[in-house]
């Protein structure tokens, strides 16, 4: 889910020092996303809450990455990548003529065997329904994709929550930090 009046979240997180913010914090801020707010005015809009706030990167970066790859393109680049912060683009084939290979955190197998005592949960909040809007704040949550732990007991591991990529080898990390037994709640945008 992607709402691009989430702007103001980004006062609550520092993913520089890679520190959560207190629930709090975020849903201080809460009121004041929310695309439904806007007030449409002819070809305008106005977002009528003081603090409110555009976020372009959720589709901005996709379109600058495939900008990037078409002007790449048109002055003879036949293979390559485009990378804006997480945003890739790739173009043609590798040089050598081989396919790119993307290699994603959960098929590499040391992290399977860690998860292999958990149990996962998918949640798909794509819909923005209200039920996806309610689960997003009762966690805290406004767009990238996390990964929420649980006890047994069912009470939520806060410390070990991850909001955003985190490749094989800094999630196997992350995990050999937290209990085997437990449940993973995955939301993913």
């Amino acid at each position: 889910m992607f709402d691009i009046i989430s702007g103001t979240l980004r006062h609550a997180w520092d993913f520089r020092a890679g520190r959560l913010p207190q629930r709090a914090q975020v849903e201080a801020l809460l009121p004041l996303v929310g695309w439904h707010k806007v007030r449409w005015k002819g070809a305008s809009i106005e977002l009528p809450q003081q603090g409110m706030e555009l976020d372009f990167g959720g589709f901005g970066k996709e379109y600058a990455a495939d900008r990037a790859a078409t002007l790449l393109q048109e002055h003879g680049v036949r293979h390559g990548m485009v990378n804006l912060g997480g945003d890739i683009r790739l173009m043609g084939p590798q040089p050598d003529g081989h396919p790119w290979r993307l290699v994603l955190t959960f098929s590499d197998e040391s992290v399977r065997e860690r998860l292999a005592g958990m149990t996962l949960l998918r949640v798909d909040v794509t819909a923005n329904n209200e039920q996806d809007r309610a689960l997003m704040r009762k966690y805290s949550l406004f767009g990238p994709p996390a990964l929420l732990f649980f006890a047994p007991a069912g009470e939520e591991l806060s410390e070990a929550r991850v909001i955003g990529f985190q490749n094989a080898g800094a999630f196997r990390a992350h995990l050999d930090r937290i209990p085997a037994s437990g449940a993973v709640k995955v939301s993913q945008n």
